[in-house]
Parts: structure tokens; sequence; C-alpha cells
């Protein structure tokens, strides 16, 4: 696999801000595993353990990974923008059913 990340360099302030995302206990599980991702790559952990010790597939393990290559701590934390399943009624809908929920009967 010429793609594979052998390993990444954090730094001591993505490191403390990892572990200081990890304490939170609001965190979303994505976020949770990704961090997780950097933080083992980091020490040297090869791509099928860090899926095997987080019970998730090497794909997911690689995306994150790909994603901290191309942009960053930040980036590979987050969701790209335009994921997931789109809008199916309008602003201007939302409004009108608001506006309407708050009248008097």
């Amino acid at each position: 696999m010429p793609n594979t990340i052998k390993t990444i360099s954090l730094t001591d302030d993505d490191k403390s801000y990892l572990n200081k995302l990890l304490t939170q206990s609001t965190l979303e599980i994505r976020v949770y595993q990704r961090a997780r991702i950097l933080l083992l790559k980091s020490e040297g952990a090869s791509n099928k353990a860090i899926a095997d010790k987080l019970d998730i597939g090497i794909s997911v393990v690689k995306r994150c990974l790909n994603k901290f290559k191309e942009n960053g701590v930040e980036a590979s934390l987050r969701d790209n923008k335009g994921r997931g399943r789109k809008a199916e009624i309008t602003d201007d809908d939302i409004t009108w059913v608001i506006s309407k929920a708050c009248q008097k009967p």
C-alpha cells in the first residue's frame, strides 16, 4: 500500500488538545475515535492495531490519517462539509411553521 501513513508527528500542543477533548463528556463518538486514532498513531501503532483497539474499520483509520496529512489536526476531527442528509424543507418553511406554532389558537 503506497499511500499508507507509517507515522505522524504531533506537537505537544496537539497532544494536549486531543487529550483535553477526550475528557469531555459530551464529545461525539466520531470525534472521540478520531482523536484516539491520532494519538495512537503518534505513539507508533499500526493502522490495523488502531482499528482493532477502537473496534472500527481500517478504512476509518486511513481516512482520518489522510485528512490529518492533508489538513492537520482540526480538519481530521470534523466531517467534511456537505456530508449527511440534505434538508427537505427550506428556511422559509421552518419560519412559517414557527410563526404558526407561536400564534394563539
